[in-house]
């Protein structure tokens, strides 16, 4: 982890979107009703690996979360709940 301990700049607004999708994806819940919600140890996992993209890469892993299951699975351990957010994504995206 080449970026711990350092100052992640976020003149690019990357940090700040990954924060709100990362409440967004929290908010939405999970399938079962023992699933485990993102915390804030896989919001930091998120950004980290967001940070080593570009910043269109970003934003665009950012906007269509659903379709990059690299990184859902970074906020979303079980692949039953990245099923869950994919499905719930692409109704609303549909809308």
């Amino acid at each position: 982890m080449e970026n711990f301990g350092k100052p992640l700049n976020d003149k690019d607004g990357i940090v700040k979107k990954a924060v709100e999708k990362f409440i967004e994806v929290r908010n939405q819940g999970t399938r079962r009703k023992d699933g485990k919600k993102p915390s804030i140890s896989e919001l930091l996992d998120f950004i980290l690996w967001l940070k080593r993209s570009s910043q269109e890469e970003a934003l665009d892993f950012i906007k269509n979360l659903y379709q990059h299951p690299h990184l859902l699975g970074v906020l979303l351990k079980s692949k039953e709940d990245q099923e869950y957010y994919k499905d719930k994504s692409r109704v609303n995206n549909d809308e």
